[in-house]
């Protein structure tokens, strides 16, 4: 607590909040010359009539129904009670905002989004407040996409030896059906297959280089590379269609990833060429 104006006649405080009755003591000490007075003071801070909470935190996916459940203790007299969002986007419906407990449905939201609500309660003269706060899951978004394997010598893949990558989500997936990872490799595109699921949020691909397969210049893997065939999907575990986007994540002409299909692999008939795993972020 800070007094103001301590070196003046008339000083001030704001009072703390409380929960029992508490007493402040102050002393003045006045000095003329080589004359020092002192003389002290009592200030009586009480609590408020009553205590309100307005509840836990919560975390909630999109379309969820959510309950705000608040209380008023420490007094038996008549209460009023008022909801209100005060903080995040959009604004949402609360239905029995005038009731202790209050409950709206969280709106779809592109990213992790808080929404702040704040209980008002008015009884016996006070007035007491309490907030609490919502976040509202977005979809899954990916936050990475790398490669997880190397050419067998030098920098270039040769006929038959696969090209491993892996794309990372902000939380847990649930794949349907076989997503597709597009890799540029020279002027044409391929579709890497999935082929497994790490973690419940990284899904793996791979394409085998064919001997038609030129790239000079390195791999790459555009923003729009993945996609959801007819009957795939990617979702989150409620059930929230996934981000495909990789805005930010591309990856753009590797040179450490060339391919020329022309030339054979010293892999054996019928190898593959083992994955050189990535820590996944």
């Amino acid at each position: 607590m800070t007094v103001h104006n301590v070196n003046r006649a008339r000083a001030g405080f704001t009072a703390p909040t409380v929960t029992a009755r508490t007493t402040l003591t102050f002393k003045l000490t006045v000095t003329a010359g080589s004359k020092t007075s002192t003389d002290t003071m009592n200030v009586v801070v009480t609590p408020p009539a009553f205590r309100v909470e307005a509840g836990t935190d919560q975390t909630v996916a999109s379309g969820a129904s959510v309950e705000l459940s608040g209380s008023a203790t420490g007094s038996s007299g008549t209460k009023s009670y008022t909801w209100r969002q005060t903080g995040g986007s959009p604004t949402v419906t609360i239905s029995d905002a005038d009731q202790a407990s209050a409950s709206f449905t969280a709106p779809t939201v592109a990213a992790r989004t808080t929404l702040t609500f704040k209980l008002t309660v008015t009884g016996e003269g006070s007035t007491v407040t309490d907030t609490v706060q919502v976040t509202v899951l977005g979809p899954p978004k990916v936050t990475d996409v790398t490669f997880t394997s190397r050419p067998m010598a030098n920098s270039t893949y040769k006929l038959g030896e696969r090209i491993r990558s892996r794309v990372a989500f902000d939380g847990i997936v649930v794949v349907s059906g076989s997503p597709i990872l597009t890799l540029g490799v020279g002027s044409r595109t391929r579709s890497m297959t999935h082929i497994g699921l790490d973690r419940g949020r990284v899904l793996d691909f791979e394409y085998q280089v064919q001997a038609s397969d030129v790239d000079t210049n390195g791999v790459s893997i555009g923003t729009n590379a993945l996609s959801i065939p007819t009957g795939a999907s990617i979702t989150s575990s409620r059930g929230d269609a996934a981000a495909l986007g990789l805005s930010g994540h591309a990856i753009t002409n590797d040179p450490a990833r060339k391919v020329d299909g022309s030339q054979g692999s010293t892999l054996p008939v019928g190898g593959t060429l083992p994955a050189c795993t990535a820590t996944d972020p």
